[in-house]
């Protein structure tokens, strides 16, 4: 019988880039269509089996992307096992924030966590304003993994829950 890990896994990234919906999908497989700003957090709990029979019980933070709840997120880091850094590839700001994202992660769990970078809403291809390369480049300058998804189709979600799911094990 395989062992159960339980995990706190924190979505970082700014406000509309999907953290919700990937939440959402992955957990319910549905995909929440109107757009409502994420007040301080939303927790949702899922458990996956991997391989050898090992499951993780993921209890998944969603956290606000307004700067505005900036003075409580040391809370909502809190003990966190891994974090998925999104970004929208439709909009190159939010891309261009993940540093800061990084840093805030940094600044409030000192000791080094597993993260892998999203580039969300693939989906929307003659959107696109920021390329897989420039997702992989990003990744590799702060020692992540990188894959891109969309929460509309749930391409590569459960794959991105699994990843940073086995991260985390090691």
């Amino acid at each position: 019988m395989g062992e159960t890990y339980k995990k706190k896994i924190v979505l970082l990234g700014s406000f509309a880039v999907g953290k919700t919906a990937i939440m959402y999908n992955f957990v319910e497989n549905k995909f929440i269509q109107d757009y409502r700003a994420t007040i301080g957090v939303n927790l949702l709990n899922k458990i996956i089996a991997l391989e050898n029979d090992t499951k993780i019980s993921f209890t998944i933070w969603d956290i606000a992307g307004q700067l505005a709840f900036r003075p409580v997120w040391q809370s909502f880091y809190n003990k966190a096992a891994g974090a998925l850094l999104i970004y929208d590839v439709t909009r190159k700001m939010t891309y261009d924030e993940i540093p800061g994202w990084y840093q805030n992660l940094v600044e409030f769990i000192p000791e080094k966590i597993p993260c892998v970078l999203i580039g969300n809403k693939i989906d929307l291809i003659e959107q696109r304003e920021v390329s897989s390369e420039q997702g992989l480049e990003l990744a590799r300058n702060y020692d992540m993994e990188y894959m891109e998804t969309s929460a509309k189709t749930g391409k590569n979600i459960i794959q991105a829950f699994e990843l940073i799911g086995r991260k985390t094990l090691k």
